[in-house]
């Protein structure tokens, strides 16, 4: 196996050298600004103004000497458009479904001659416009009809941010189906992965540390079980969360046996099984880490935590945990969009915020619920008789089991199955999941 260093053997996964010109972003409000989302070009400077921070009259920014970005299609250093291809590309889309799409106010208007479908319904991976001031965002993740989008130039000032609303809120009325995560109708990436981790082996944490291999069929998981990292034994290295769908990936499928390193020099490697790298974040001298965390980010820490290297990937976490893995029958309860865990970590019980109870399997896959959503601010408790209730936030009974006087604790077993156990140890009643992924 060769190992990667920073000046050779490195899989360049944005192509170069394409000549279609695009537009500016023109957006007029501020947005909400946060890190730079990963963009690798966020130090470009104003022309107008010769600095990093603040508005840029003119919407140009340039990176050495230039004002166009020769990596994504020569879309507008730090506009929306040049934002939303570099993710785009590092997500594994094709650069001949990216260039040439134009201003973002016409990228609607010109996907169809790309092959690209338009709808007026959001899903994640695909590309929302704003055709009231020419915007492009990218769609992180669509519950109901709450979207988070992540975005650049939201407010003329050339920096990264996110946003979460309906579409009106947003001011989003089209939506270009790249072929990521949450297309044709939430399925995972074409040719890109399975429907759950079926018999993958879980590496029994959240993260890889310096020397650490992770090989087909192996996957780590976050610690609130929303997100999955898997090796897959196609080849690529693939995180899977929201109902299990694709949010990130190497675009390494097509080498089975493929495999993944954490290195010393803090670089995470795909090789091929003949020990040919794939794909690599690039060296990150100090790295002591690499995170899957709650919020979908995969993150390289070192060793005092500082942030080194990151995918991008934002799904906003709201889940808090309970701190254990069964509910005792003494008025224990779950509040909204608090949840249990297995020992193991690879299970979940949540009370979610719509008032469903829902038992998930790891990547954030649902195999048990209570039927009871429909009804936000509802709550689950364990009482003292023995019976499980989902209340209103009006104190009426949802959903209910039989109550068992004898009852001792409600437990989210590693095997996946919710169990009610008896004083003595005795199951009393049970989801009938045993096993199921």
């Amino acid at each position: 196996m060769r190992k990667v260093q920073f000046a050779q053997h490195v899989k360049i996964i944005l192509l170069v050298g394409m000549v279609t010109v695009s537009g500016l972003c023109l957006v007029l409000v501020r947005g909400k600004a946060h890190a730079n989302g990963g963009y690798p070009w966020s130090g470009a400077v104003c022309v107008s103004t010769g600095q990093t921070a603040g508005k840029c009259p003119n919407y140009e920014w340039s990176y050495g000497g230039k004002t166009k970005n020769p990596n994504t299609g020569n879309y507008y250093y730090r506009n929306c458009t040049d934002y939303v291809a570099w993710k785009l590309l590092s997500l594994g889309v094709s650069a001949a479904k990216i260039s040439g799409l134009g201003s973002a106010g016409s990228w609607d208007n010109n996907a169809p001659s790309k092959g690209l479908s338009v709808t007026t319904s959001p899903s994640a991976g695909s590309v929302g416009v704003d055709e009231r001031y020419g915007h492009v965002v990218y769609v992180e993740s669509v519950s109901g009809s709450n979207i988070t989008i992540s975005e650049y130039n939201w407010g003329s000032t050339g920096s990264f941010g996110t946003r979460s609303g309906t579409m009106a809120q947003l001011g989003v009325s089209k939506f270009i189906n790249f072929g990521l995560s949450g297309a044709n109708n939430g399925s995972s990436v074409s040719g890109h992965g399975p429907t759950s981790v079926n018999n993958a082996r879980f590496l029994g944490t959240d993260r890889l540390r310096v020397g650490q291999k992770m090989t087909a069929n192996q996957y780590i998981e976050s610690f609130n079980t929303t997100h999955v990292l898997m090796m897959q034994t196609d080849g690529n290295l693939v995180q899977y969360g929201d109902g299990f769908k694709v949010l990130w990936h190497t675009g390494t499928d097509g080498n089975p046996g493929a495999f993944a390193v954490f290195q010393t020099d803090g670089n995470l490697v795909v090789y091929a099984a003949d020990g040919r790298p794939l794909w690599n974040s690039r060296p990150r001298y100090g790295a002591d880490k690499v995170i899957l965390q709650d919020d979908g980010h995969l993150v390289t820490y070192s060793s005092n935590m500082q942030p080194l290297w990151y995918t991008g990937v934002i799904v906003p976490n709201q889940l808090t945990y309970k701190g254990s893995d069964s509910l005792l029958s003494n008025q224990s309860t779950l509040w909204p969009n608090q949840f249990i865990r297995s020992k193991d970590g690879r299970y979940s019980l949540v009370m979610q915020s719509d008032g469903n109870l829902v038992l998930y399997a790891p990547g954030h896959h649902p195999i048990w619920h209570s039927h009871t959503y429909g009804s936000p601010g509802a709550r689950f408790v364990v009482q003292g008789d023995g019976n499980i209730v989902v209340y209103s936030k009006y104190n009426q009974p949802l959903w209910s089991v039989r109550p068992q006087s004898n009852s001792a604790r409600l437990v989210m077993q590693s095997d996946g199955n919710l169990v009610q156990y008896s004083t003595n140890g005795l199951p009393l009643w049970h989801t009938q999941t045993f096993g199921k992924l």
